[in-house]
C-alpha cells in the first residue's frame, strides 16, 4: 500500500506543477483551437475493456476527463479478450486531472493521469453461491502519449493502473475466492477534437 500513496502522491504533485506552469496567458493560437476531445479505445492487461472518454481541455496544459468502461477481470476468471471471464466489468466511470507536456506543432503530449470514480460488477453463480453484484469505488491513474496527425485526429497510448474496490466486496462473500482488485494494463484509443 506503501507503493501505491507515493506513487498517488508523485502524480498528484506533478499535477499541480503542470497545473500551474499551465495557467500562464495562452496565445492567440490556444485560444482558438479544439477544446472539447472525444476518444474510443480497448485497454488490455489484468482486464479487458472497451471504453470511451470525454474531454475538455482547459488549456494546453490541463484537461477534465470523464471516462466510462466495461468488459471482464481477466485475473479473476481465466477468459482473454472479453470471452469466457467470470467477472463481469459492468460499469467502471471516472473523472480524472490530466496535465499535458505539449509537443509538435499539432498539440500532441505526453501526459499523466489521476482520478477516481465509481463500478458495479458482477461474479456468476458458483456452485452453492448465488450470482454476485457488487458497487465500489475506483481510484485510477496513468501515463502516456497522445499524438495528432491533424489538428482533429489522433490517437492515445496509455499506461493505467485501477483499484477497484467493488472486487472486495465480492471476496467478502462466503464460498468465495479471493478476487484481485488492483489492475495494470495498457491502453490505445481514437482522438476527435472539436
Amino acid at each position: 500500500m506503501a507503493n501505491i500513496n507515493t506513487y498517488v502522491a508523485t502524480l498528484s504533485a506533478a499535477l499541480l506543477a503542470f497545473a500551474a506552469f499551465g495557467a500562464q496567458a495562452q496565445s492567440d493560437d490556444e485560444k482558438t483551437a479544439p477544446r472539447h476531445e472525444i476518444g474510443v479505445g480497448a485497454s488490455f492487461g489484468k482486464a479487458a475493456l472497451l471504453n470511451a472518454r470525454y474531454g475538455y481541455n482547459l488549456n494546453r496544459y490541463v484537461r477534465i476527463e470523464a471516462e466510462a468502461a466495461r468488459g471482464e477481470a481477466v485475473v479473476n476468471g481465466g477468459g482473454i479478450l472479453l470471452i469466457d471471464s467470470d467477472d463481469e466489468i459492468d460499469l467502471w466511470a471516472t473523472i480524472s486531472g490530466v496535465a499535458r507536456l505539449p509537443y509538435g506543432k499539432n498539440n500532441s503530449a505526453l501526459f499523466i493521469r489521476f482520478g477516481g470514480g465509481v463500478s458495479q460488477t458482477s461474479a456468476p453463480e458458483y456452485l452453492t453461491t448465488p450470482e454476485i453484484t457488487a458497487n465500489g469505488m475506483l481510484i485510477s491513474s496513468g501515463s502516456g502519449v497522445e499524438h495528432f496527425f491533424t489538428p482533429r485526429i489522433g490517437v492515445r497510448l496509455e499506461l493505467a493502473y485501477v483499484n477497484d474496490s467493488s472486487f472486495d466486496e465480492i471476496t467478502d462473500q462466503p464460498g468465495r475466492s479471493t478476487r484481485d482488485n488492483e489492475y495494470g494494463m495498457i491502453s490505445s484509443s481514437l482522438i476527435y477534437r472539436f
